[in-house]
């Protein structure tokens, strides 16, 4: 398994329950038990190829946790995607580029399995919400978590790009550190 810097926050059962009261979704086991000992966090680089998606690739940057800072938190994820996910799904990693990993809770044989929602692929004002648009990325969150891999690329995978543009955002910094280097 990929290195995971868990959350200097600790996991509040409470707030995961309520997240289950409201919703009426139970989370599988196997989600609690890393939520317990991770509390979300943010895996090193990393890939996760996909097979037989149009998607072939994506690269977790974030697993929601309890009682986090918003954009990393369970609840406020579900909250903020509940109307543009399907009824059944909770979010529970964001992606690179702004996408989701959602399980689906329903009371049938797809259980506990994880798609990838496409924030650029969800429905349309009006039509029904289902997992039809996503992508089933694994069959359990255990199946999910060896599907991870580091992404460390090489020179040569990188060769061949060139940078068009930099940006400053924050000119103190970029003196401080211009200092720091001799320049």
């Amino acid at each position: 398994m990929i290195e995971i810097r868990k959350s200097k926050v600790a996991y509040d059962k409470d707030i995961i329950e309520l997240l289950e009261r409201n919703t009426g979704l139970k989370l599988p086991k196997e989600y609690i038990e890393f939520l317990k000992v991770y509390n979300g966090g943010r895996p090193e680089s990393n890939i996760v190829e996909l097979r037989g998606a149009k998607i072939e690739s994506i690269s977790i940057s974030t697993f929601f946790g309890s009682n986090l800072e918003n954009y990393c938190d369970l609840m406020w994820n579900y909250n903020i995607l509940k109307r543009r996910i399907p009824p059944q799904c909770i979010p529970i990693a964001n992606l690179e580029g702004g996408n989701v990993i959602c399980v689906n809770l329903t009371d049938d044989d797809t259980y506990g399995f994880l798609y990838l929602w496409d924030h650029e692929e969800e429905c349309l004002y009006g039509e029904e919400i289902t997992t039809d648009n996503m992508y089933l990325v694994a069959k359990s969150f255990a199946e999910f978590m060896k599907m991870i891999k580091p992404y460390k690329p090489t020179d040569e995978e990188l060769s061949g790009y060139k940078v068009l543009g930099l940006e400053i955002l924050d000119p103190e910094w970029y003196e401080k550190v211009k200092k720091e280097q001799g320049q």
